[in-house]
């Protein structure tokens, strides 16, 4: 009896032990394929489409760009079936793209009732890859309907290829299809080779599949691109076209003198700084309305140029090279591919010569799709570092002590918001000052040239609407200070040339006399010649009337730039110009804050533009009725604007990396 009960413990015992054993094991398998124990007990019926990896795994985090990136904007997997699809903007290498996360082996699919015809674009980025040469990764995408199934596309990735280590591209046409309600499936599996088997081991696999985009065939080459380059800090009066005495511009000055082209001469910008001017530029918003400065992110719900040109069945890519026009501060919204490196002139990274050739690679890639490309230049602004020959094209000797990125030097001129410089500088670094920067232009200016010819080989500029304009201007002495931390006309009138389309018919290429608000009507212009309509929130008029020819009930009686100071957020200043005046207003209050505006510490400053074009004759104190009838305006116009976008602001969390920059480029002090 004492034997059977001892045997019984051992039974039980035994019995307990192989149990923990078995729940060891499943857990440590759970925990190496990241399964949650629910989904073993009671498995999901539904296993066909890839699972999506978490985002707590270290292995992939760092390509995460914005982790609360949804399906706002329309693609092939926007059905409900899907809904459950992990997407987020993944930055590889310098590229961000709104991307799906695949880790494991399966099928992706969606039908779609295609009207049209359509080529189907989509990449691939291979982050974990099989870990043996016999296992290799094949794509396939399937289309299937009432009649028939085919395999349009099939790829296979090896171990540590080349493909690997980049997006990799693709493209198929489904004209074939049209007219029909089709399936489409994207089939991921992992293979091997010499059993040629398939492998369910997901362990081997993490695809970022950037989102598949339907885009009408282009018919001919009537269809109308449009190429806008901002080319950062370029003064208005240091290009040829606008008069300058030095050829700085020889082939800007040639586009402009193109049979399709119009130049504008009273162009300013909506305000004198890199942040604010180019959101002006894309949302057709004062900076008082959209409120982007300092590290402020701009509104999901505000609409934006590339949003409503993606809508509207464009490719949409950019090509930017200051943090300030980057993924940082969501300027990546609406764009399919957005291309990103930070401009350094000591290891002469993201330069002008960098960013043409790879934008004119995507243009030719791409040729067959209505595109519309943003391109972001940063040469021209300062520290000023042209390359061999532009360096001593303007000055060939110089026996000084400024060097091109000399940020400590620069800083002690350029330090005061007012112009008031701290330190003296001599009349020859001045000038040396200059040449280097119009160097930088004379380089710009080279390798537009080799551009537009590129274009021109693959039969894209006649058709293409190219507009080359700046978010600002650059200052060096006029009124006592350096960079642009004013809201005179050194700083705030930018250039603006428009090439058309060669189906529309132009009636001026010089338009003189009309006042132009740079920034906010470039958005209205490209939506008018492209047919689409311009969003009720927008700020801007459209150029297209002027253009033309065709009279409209009234022109712009205005101008207005304002500045909204990046780190001191207690000044602000507004600029208001008519056909004769020019009023800047000035105080030290946070424009955010209605009850203390325009309460004490205010600065009234007025000038006659026909008489005293540079802005040295102050008129205040001797026309008050002017100035009331300004500050009225000015009142009006900022309460207006801070009622439209009054939600809350989002705030952005700089680290110090960032900071330093900043402070290096003359932003923040």
């Amino acid at each position: 009896m004492k034997k059977k009960k001892i045997l019984s413990y051992v039974f039980i015992f035994s019995l307990v032990i192989n149990l923990l054993v078995i729940t060891v094991l499943v857990l440590n398998y759970a925990y190496s394929r990241n399964i949650s124990l629910k989904n073993i007990i009671s498995p999901k019926k539904n296993r066909d489409s890839p699972a999506i990896h978490k985002e707590k795994d270290e292995i992939f985090t760092r390509y995460i760009v914005d982790k609360e990136y949804g399906a706002d904007l329309p693609h092939i997997f926007s059905n409900e079936e899907y809904s459950g699809l992990r997407r987020n903007k993944i930055k590889v290498n310098n590229e961000i793209r709104n991307a799906i996360i695949i880790s494991s082996p399966g099928k992706l699919r969606t039908v779609i009732n295609m009207k049209e015809e359509y080529y189907l674009d989509f990449g691939i980025y291979l982050l974990r890859t099989p870990q043996t040469s016999r296992h290799q990764i094949k794509l396939s995408v399937n289309i299937k309907n009432e009649n028939t199934a085919t395999c349009l596309f099939t790829k296979l990735f090896k171990k540590d290829g080349v493909e690997n280590k980049k997006w990799c591209d693709f493209q198929v046409d489904l004209s074939p299809f049209s007219g029909k309600k089709n399936d489409i499936i994207f089939d991921i599996k992992i293979i091997d080779i010499i059993s040629d088997s398939e492998i369910k081991d997901n362990k081997q696999l993490i695809i970022f599949l950037s989102d598949p985009l339907l885009i009408r065939k282009s018919k001919d080459k009537k269809t109308t691109n449009v190429i806008l380059i901002s080319i950062d800090t370029l003064r208005q009066d240091h290009l040829g076209c606008y008069g300058y005495f030095r050829n700085t511009s020889p082939n800007i000055d040639q586009f402009a003198k193109d049979k399709q082209s119009v130049i504008f001469e009273n162009v300013i910008s909506q305000s004198n700084w890199t942040l604010p001017a180019h959101t002006s530029m894309f949302t057709s918003q004062y900076a008082s309305t959209h409120q982007i400065y300092r590290n402020i992110l701009l509104k999901k719900e505000i609409e934006t140029l590339p949003r409503i040109l993606k809508k509207h069945g464009f490719m949409t890519c950019a090509f930017t090279t200051h943090m300030r026009v980057s993924h940082i501060y969501g300027f990546e919204r609406g764009f399919d591919f957005f291309w990103f490196e930070e401009h350094d002139y000591a290891n002469q990274k993201a330069r002008v010569n960098d960013v043409l050739p790879a934008a004119a690679n995507f243009l030719e890639k791409h040729q067959n799709y209505p595109i519309f490309l943003f391109i972001h230049l940063f040469d021209t602004h300062y520290p000023y570092d042209p390359p061999v020959p532009f360096d001593t094209t303007f000055e060939e000797k110089y026996e000084g002590n400024f060097s091109g990125y000399d940020t400590h030097l620069f800083a002690k001129v350029a330090d005061n918001i007012f112009g008031e410089a701290n330190n003296e500088i001599s009349e020859k670094d001045l000038h040396h000052i200059i040449s280097l920067y119009d160097g930088e232009i004379r380089n710009v200016d080279f390798h537009l040239a080799i551009f537009f010819n590129r274009l021109k080989k693959l039969g894209l500029f006649d058709n293409t609407l190219i507009i080359i304009t700046s978010d600002h201007g650059e200052e060096f002495r006029e009124h006592g200070g350096m960079h642009h931390n004013t809201l005179y006309n050194e700083v705030i009138k930018i250039p603006l040339i428009i090439k058309m389309p060669k189906q529309i018919k132009i009636s001026n290429n010089r338009i003189n006399k009309e006042l132009i608000q740079g920034n906010v009507d470039t958005a209205p212009t490209i939506l008018e010649i492209l047919d689409i309509e311009t969003p009720e929130e927008f700020q801007g008029n459209s150029l297209l009337p002027l253009i033309t020819g065709i009279k409209t009930k009234g022109t712009q009686p205005i101008q207005i730039s304002e500045r909204l100071s990046d780190w001191d957020l207690r000044t602000y200043q507004i600029a208001v110009l008519d056909r004769k005046y020019k009023y800047i207003y000035t105080t030290f209050f946070n424009i955010r804050n209605l009850e203390n505006f325009k309460k004490n510490n205010e600065i009234f400053e007025l000038y006659d533009l026909c008489t005293d074009r540079k802005e040295t004759n102050n008129l205040s104190k001797n026309m008050q009725e002017k100035i009331k009838f300004y500050n009225e305006l000015v009142n009006g116009f900022i309460k207006n604007n801070l009622s439209i976008n009054n939600k809350e602001l989002s705030q952005l969390d700089l680290d110090k990396e960032q900071i330093e920059k900043l402070k290096s480029l003359g932003y923040i002090k």
